[in-house]
């Protein structure tokens, strides 16, 4: 499987400015997904899924609804976090490395019979659509005009954030791959920078202002409440570093499973495997900080080059690494952020 794109082409003319329709855009695109509804999946494996049917001329959720479906009404299955379980759709996500991987939100797969469609609709994410079995009719709606596409197995429509677009099954099997990538928005952004402030507001103590003179000139702000000020509200960038470290890796925990083992088991692993980050992972670096799905971890300055390689690449060979470094590892594969393999369903 290849993605056949001119990357710093898309870059500079395309992400996040209009959308772009690239035909065969996947060599040798095998779609091997299947409805997991038929696969009985354990509630632990089971993923987030809403079911859109044709009413009208509309489309509607009909997720909550208990009534059953006539088999020839027109709908479509979305299954979220697909890359999480299923190897194909972690692939497809990685053909996209170009773009920082601590963007992805998750791939997402609709299935639809003929007719199928979740309706007109805009995300705030930046958008891949990549066609698996049968065909697909797109309406892309920018700048005023109305673009259409036909769209088969291997073709890429890229869509950025804010744009309305509309697409209907024309087969009676259509897969479509959705790639998603967040495009922090700044109201959403200020309102969780403010949590995240209060949330450190929390974790000090209270600190009284004590005078240390009086002035005579009593409506002059004196030099000792101007430093209180200062002291107290000066937001360092190790702060901002912090929150958009955080904001950035930020998961959902419930996704991992704390592991038991032992320090000795872990390392005679590590002298024979290499690790890697959870599929489920996001981790991201700065400068000397270290980000890991929502958490800052300290790195030994001489380590630093090894786990940036490892956050880059998503693989690491860990033998040689100091006894500091190693524990670190070790408690992070204890919550599961890294694996010895990756392990998918499907």
């Amino acid at each position: 499987m290849e993605l056949v794109l001119n990357k710093k082409c898309f870059v500079k003319s395309y992400w996040g400015k209009k959308h772009f329709f690239l035909p065969g855009g996947i060599k040798n695109f095998n779609d091997n997904f299947v409805d997991l509804d038929d696969l009985n999946l354990p509630s632990s494996k089971a993923l987030e899924r809403k079911i859109f049917i044709q009413d009208g001329r509309k489309y509607i959720n009909f997720t909550n609804v208990k009534k059953k479906l006539n088999v020839n009404t027109p709908k479509s299955k979305l299954f979220y976090k697909t890359n999480h379980i299923h190897q194909l759709s972690f692939e497809v996500k990685n053909l996209f490395d170009f773009i920082p991987q601590y963007l992805i939100d998750d791939v997402m797969i609709s299935l639809s019979n003929t007719k199928g469609s979740v309706g007109k609709h805009k995300d705030n994410y930046s958008v891949f659509l990549i066609q698996g079995k049968g065909i697909k009719n797109w309406k892309i709606y920018e700048n005023k005009k109305v673009f259409s596409y036909t769209v088969k197995e291997g073709d890429i429509l890229y869509v950025p954030p804010g744009i309305d677009h509309y697409g209907i099954s024309q087969s009676e099997i259509c897969n479509t791959y959705s790639v998603g990538f967040r495009s922090p928005d700044s109201l959403n952004l200020k309102e969780i920078f403010n949590d995240y402030i209060f949330n450190l507001l929390d974790q000090t103590s209270t600190i009284f202002f004590q005078n240390k003179l009086f002035s005579k000139q009593k409506a002059s702000i004196p030099d000792d409440i101007k430093d209180f000020f200062i002291r107290h509200l000066d937001c360092k960038p190790i702060i901002l570093d912090e929150f958009i470290g955080i904001y950035l890796t930020s998961v959902d925990l419930e996704l991992f499973k704390k592991k038991e083992i032992t320090l000795k088991k872990f390392k005679d692993q590590l002298k024979r495997m290499p690790l890697f980050l959870n599929q489920m992972t996001r981790a991201l670096y700065f400068g000397k900080n270290f980000y890991i799905n929502g958490f800052k971890i300290d790195i030994e300055t001489n380590s630093r080059k090894e786990f940036r390689k490892f956050f880059n690449e998503s693989t690491i060979i860990a033998k040689n690494l100091n006894n500091k470094s190693t524990l670190l590892l070790y408690k992070l594969f204890k919550k599961e952020y890294i694996v010895f393999r990756r392990k998918f369903i499907i």
